[in-house]
């Protein structure tokens, strides 16, 4: 299947299992297996967490997540009006010894980074505009 879709909704916790529900949904449509499914359910959740916890501190805002689909890949373009932050500048925790010591944030971001084959963040007007590209060719 090649295609694509979009959905925009408020930034507020209530619609995050909607956010992730859309794109799971839109790739099992598209034949990805389970293991890919779940990599992008993971992401999501992460990317939307974030963007409902910071991008609107002080008023309520939108998400709109574009979908894309061909044989070799999903593309999912995520933008925000939040606050401007590029997820890609944030440092890779640091793994150490011992678990006391471990900072507690960073990690989900790590986590996207390794379940993604491809993230290109920029700002375009006044949006933030998230790229996330897996490839799934047969």
């Amino acid at each position: 299947m090649e295609g694509n879709t979009n959905i925009t909704l408020t930034a507020e916790r209530q619609n995050l299992k909607r956010f992730i529900h859309f794109i799971t949904d839109f790739a099992r449509k598209g034949g990805l297996d389970d293991q890919r499914i779940w990599e992008l359910e993971l992401v999501a959740d992460e990317i939307f967490t974030n963007i409902i916890k910071y991008a609107y501190p002080q008023q309520k805002g939108h998400i709109e997540v574009n979908c894309r689909l061909n044989k070799n890949r999903i593309l999912l373009e995520i933008y925000d009006h939040g606050i401007p932050f590029n997820p890609l500048s944030y440092p890779n925790p640091e793994i150490v010894p011992d678990i006391r010591k471990i900072r507690t944030d960073g990690y989900g971001i790590f986590l996207v980074r390794r379940l993604m084959d491809h993230i290109v963040y920029r700002r375009v007007g006044s949006r933030n505009c998230l790229v996330l590209e897996k490839n799934v060719g047969t």
